[in-house]
């Protein structure tokens, strides 16, 4: 039986799994809906039984007999900056608590901030918002107290599964980093902070790289799978972390834009730098480190603004993709994410009339996403070099027409991977059980999928008027941010 390595990520809307060949040639593609909760306002959360391990049971049913079979490695990667607390058997007790879009711990962050205030940049790469893992945390201890008292451990997204496959626990490096969990200088817990909180560091598993074997498929697990019993299951990391695998951006001078539910951006660089608004911390390589952020636009903003304007189909073509349109939406769907953590911030539209059409407006909203990218790179670019090119994959790369006006608005080309995922990036990961990463990358169909992507590059005239309209674009995002931060 030939071997075979599978990859799941566990996203927003969908859990998504591929498995793929020693060579890296992919086999099998799976996917089923996912879904979040909001049971109350600022409130998101998923039920880890239901969608998450259901989920990867449904994923693990849709395979042949003969590939699930013949699969030698897991990896699993989800939504980063999520949690939930599990009790001693390791079943969680409370749904998992997402990352940024849930603000329940508004009140911690703003106090924690406060008490610590510029200390944390140093110690944790940034001060908290509600992105971070420990205001949540103290949430539990105030808000949920018998809750908080049954913790054995809070358990990290994706360790929500491998958990459940291995019997093992563990935060790997770059999500701990990612949400604040992390003492840079020392890369362990921040024990130091957690005991000020009376947080007890016992109820946090051991921080491991992302490249190691967390475990091997138990007996039960396997009977509930029906993977391979003594089967590797790696540690991983969260999905950001894992497009990156997929397409090749771990090295330093790497640029990837991850057009999901959500935009996610992560620049990989070879010494710690401190900007503030975003996220530094460890990397997938060893030695590494990367500036990380997320906005709330992304799918989400736009699956919004189809709903709100009831685009036809036949419209949801652009009159015109050379010419800008000159109205701006300002996409704060759940607040103002990186690198402004405003989540008081609402969604502004300016510019409209009464003669505007749907598909102007459709055009403006996918504009929106290109204009947050150009704020973002613009106050990166200030403190390090800029980025040679900008890796792009995700759901809507295969929107040919918002990659190109990403690429006028922002001035950068673009090699757009439309084919690959987090899943492939896991799947990769998962080979790394038996061997290393230079190995991985050399491979006949990995070399050919992360060369196949496509190069979209900026118009000039284009990219020089929406130069001209981006001035407005900050200046209406400044007063979005400003006017409801104050109420």
């Amino acid at each position: 039986m030939v071997p075979c390595y599978l990859g799941v990520d566990i996203g927003t809307s969908s859990l998504k799994g591929v498995v793929c060949t020693e060579a890296g040639r992919i086999i099998a593609e799976v996917h089923t809906p996912s879904n979040i909760s909001n049971p109350l306002p600022g409130y998101y959360e998923v039920d880890v039984p239901t969608v998450w391990r259901g989920g990867f049971l449904r994923l693990l049913s849709q395979l042949e007999p003969s590939i699930l079979g013949s699969i030698t490695s897991v990896c699993i990667s989800s939504v980063c900056a999520s949690f939930a607390p599990v009790d001693e058997s390791l079943n969680p007790l409370h749904p998992a608590v997402l990352y940024g879009i849930d603000c329940r711990a508004q009140d911690q962050v703003d106090r924690l901030n406060e008490k610590w205030g510029q200390a944390l940049e140093q110690r944790v790469g940034c001060k908290f918002s509600t992105h971070s893992a420990i205001p949540k945390m103290l949430w539990f201890k105030e808000n949920k107290q018998d809750i908080y008292r049954r913790t054995r451990y809070f358990l990290e997204s994706n360790n929500l599964i491998t958990s459940w496959l291995t019997g093992k626990v563990a935060w790997d490096y770059p999500t701990a980093a990612g949400t604040q969990l992390l003492d840079l200088k020392n890369k362990t817990y921040p024990v130091d902070l957690l005991q000020d909180l009376d947080i007890s560091i016992d109820k946090f598993p051991p921080l491991r790289p992302p490249f190691s074997i967390l475990g091997y498929v138990t007996e039960k697990a396997s009977q509930e799978t029906r993977l391979k019993e003594g089967i590797p299951v790696m540690v991983g990391a969260c999905d950001i972390n894992a497009e990156s695998m997929a397409i090749g951006t771990v090295f330093p001078g790497d640029f990837t834009a991850v057009y999901g539910s959500t935009l996610s951006i992560l620049y990989v660089v070879d010494s710690y730098v401190f900007i503030t608004g975003f996220i530094t911390g460890a990397s997938l390589l060893e030695g590494t480190y990367r500036i990380g952020g997320a906005t709330s636009s992304g799918g989400r903003y736009l699956e919004w603004v189809k709903s709100i304007v009831k685009i036809p189909e036949e419209d949801q073509e652009e009159p015109s993709i050379s010419t800008p349109t000159g109205l701006f939406m300002i996409p704060y769907t759940y607040g103002a994410r990186s690198p402004f953590h405003v989540p008081q911030a609402k969604i502004l539209w300016y510019g409209m009339s009464g003669a505007t059409a749907p598909s102007t407006l459709w055009k403006a909203a996918k504009e929106s996403l290109g204009y947050e990218l150009a704020e973002i790179l613009e106050i990166i670019c200030s403190k390090v070099s800029p980025p040679r090119i900008i890796h792009s994959v995700g759901g809507l790369t295969a929107d040919s027409t918002l990659m190109q006006i990403v690429s006028d608005i922002t001035g950068y080309d673009q090699i757009v991977h439309t084919h690959l995922s987090a899943a492939y990036g896991d799947a990769l990961i998962a080979m790394m059980a038996f061997e290393d990463i230079s190995s991985v990358m050399q491979k006949t169909d990995v070399k050919e999928y992360q060369k196949g992507g496509k190069r979209v590059s900026p118009i000039p005239e284009t990219h020089n008027q929406y130069k001209e309209l981006f001035h407005y674009y900050k200046g209406l995002s400044q007063i979005a941010r400003v006017f409801h931060s104050k109420r």
